[in-house]
């Protein structure tokens, strides 16, 4: 998710459409959707995951937050069909995966062991940019990577299932190699209806007898969508008393004042098993911001998994390049030090060879 791309297509989480979106409700959110050199423009639900996690890529914590220099140069483009590379070590050379802190005790735990956002995980936006669309080398990359789950696009209010019949069957390859598989939706509020009935189709869709192991709802604006915390406090509740008992996984924006103050998160928490906020974190230190994100988020009870940036901000205002790997290695050390059960990227077709070292080197 980017922040995921707006289904118009913001996400390239995803993250890329660059549409500038001016929320009214006091949600003053840049979502931006840019395409990939050369790629074709997204579905609104992905232009959100640009915005899925830079949202708000000018917008402080609401505490104050410490600045990270913005890197020397542009970091190399992701390579929309690049196979998980091993370039230069990622983590600080003080430092292993061995020696990360013991989390607290207390750290709040999902419900049930191996619950589908425990450990580390990837968005899968563009499905046939990722190895061509084939489901055994995706899912070799992710076990390389060392993933316990992946997200991937089914479809959005403004596009439809879309993606449903292509993502679908790497569920069974991907539960071969004990990797869960989470079906995203990006939800235009516009006929609420049709957007729980896609919902539960997704959800109720078999491959050889196995079916999705967790369902994310990418809860954001998006130019066309009728977004508000009532109108995702609605999908939510409808989305719910229909899949009473499946994983259900809220995607909203990350907390700062203006969705605070949007009432976003008290409207759609209390229906969803787990939170896995946009945490973009832009300009901003990316320990800091996750730490802040899952403080605010932890009053609520539901386990926290944030998505992390992988992606080039520097269209919608933050840092030009992708996150340094010093930096998505300090994001997943202070995620698990302040209690979050996982962690997971926006993006896999935008992240770089040295993200994907961070990544794979970081022992969750």
């Amino acid at each position: 998710m980017t922040t995921h791309a707006s289904e118009n297509d913001r996400r390239s989480r995803g993250p890329n459409r660059r549409t500038p979106l001016l929320l009214a409700a006091g949600l003053a959110c840049l979502l931006a959707i840019a395409g990939a050199s050369g790629a074709a423009p997204r579905d609104i639900a992905s232009s959100s995951a640009a915005a899925l996690g830079r949202a708000i890529v000018s917008e402080p914590l609401q505490r104050p937050s410490i600045r990270v220099s913005p890197p020397a140069s542009p970091g190399p483009s992701a390579s929309a069909t690049a196979a998980v590379a091993t370039p230069a070590a990622a983590a600080p050379a003080a430092e292993t995966p061995d020696s990360r802190p013991t989390r607290p005790a207390a750290r709040a735990r999902s419900a049930a062991a191996g619950a589908p956002v425990d450990g580390k995980g990837m968005w899968i936006w563009h499905y046939g940019r990722i190895a061509g669309g084939n489901h055994e080398t995706i899912v070799r990359h992710a076990e390389n990577l060392g993933l316990t789950h992946i997200y991937v696009r089914v479809g959005s209010g403004y596009s439809g299932l879309d993606t449903l019949a292509q993502v679908a069957p790497v569920i069974p390859v991907a539960h071969r190699a004990g990797i869960k598989v989470i079906a995203w939706y990006f939800p235009y509020y516009n006929d609420i209806q049709a957007d729980v009935r896609r919902s539960v189709e997704a959800m109720s869709t078999q491959v050889r007898g196995e079916s999705f192991d967790g369902f994310a709802a990418d809860i954001e604006p998006a130019k066309g969508a009728d977004f508000s915390a009532e109108t995702a406090a609605a999908y939510s509740r409808a989305l719910r008393a229909a899949l009473p008992d499946r994983h259900l996984i809220a995607v909203p924006m990350r907390p700062t004042k203006s969705t605070i103050a949007s009432g976003i998160f008290d409207a759609i928490m209390p229906h969803y098993d787990a939170v896995a906020p946009m945490t973009y974190w832009g300009r901003f230190d990316p320990a800091e911001t996750v730490r802040y994100t899952i403080e605010y988020l932890s009053r609520y009870g539901k386990p926290v998994s944030p998505v992390g940036q992988t992606y080039d901000m520097g269209p919608e205002g933050g840092p030009r390049g992708n996150p340094p790997p010093h930096q998505t290695w300090a994001f997943m050390k202070a995620a698990g030090a302040a209690g979050a059960v996982g962690v997971s990227f926006w993006s896999w077709q935008h992240a770089t060879s040295p993200e994907f070292d961070a990544i794979r080197k970081y022992r969750w």
